[in-house]
């Protein structure tokens, strides 16, 4: 099997590059991508942790440099709410994966780690933890080095009666979004 644009970009492949000297994440292609390397699985998976709901905050609560980022839309955090992490005097950073089309936010690491050190221990979150590991993948492969999935996502897996169950919003704070 050949290597993926950022398996090549990894390996050290001309390409522009960020400000840790890894492959830039605003060249499209390179969150492209990640974004659907799932699927394609042309490479082996990156190695990223899996932490709980209750590890996550409890986290926050221990570690005042602990950030957690929901990455899932603006439709979703509006119409099912998001985390609510006032509590640890520190908000939640609200940073769309892709956008209501399934395109991929080329400026997703700009956005995310905006005053970020790379060993900023980063909390992502989406609604079952899909898209959240796949942005986990792309801050590792960006020089960040404590990004971690925060496995059963807001919502949480979909149980046999078809609906959402054991994600952040069953036992953890959360709240309606608020723009700005």
């Amino acid at each position: 099997m050949g290597h993926s644009l950022v398996a090549r970009e990894a390996l050290g492949a001309p390409g522009r590059s960020n400000k840790l000297g890894r492959p830039d994440p605003r060249d499209n292609r390179f969150v492209e991508e990640i974004a659907i390397r799932r699927v394609t699985k042309d490479t082996p998976d990156l190695m990223i942790p899996q932490i709980q709901n209750a590890d996550a905050w409890q986290m926050l609560v221990d570690d005042d440099r602990a950030v957690l980022i929901d990455v899932r839309t603006e439709t979703e955090w509006r119409s099912i709410g998001v985390p609510d992490t006032g509590a640890t005097g520190r908000d939640a950073r609200f940073v769309v994966w892709t956008d209501e089309h399934g395109q991929p936010n080329p400026r997703f690491v700009d956005q995310a780690t905006d005053g970020l050190h790379p060993d900023t221990p980063i909390l992502l979150l989406c609604r079952s933890g899909v898209r959240s590991n796949a942005a986990a993948e792309l801050l590792t492969a960006s020089g960040y080095t404590n990004a971690m999935n925060v496995i059963a996502g807001f919502e949480g897996p979909v149980g046999a009666d078809g609906r959402h169950a054991g994600g952040w919003k069953d036992s953890l704070p959360h709240t309606t979004y608020r723009n700005g």
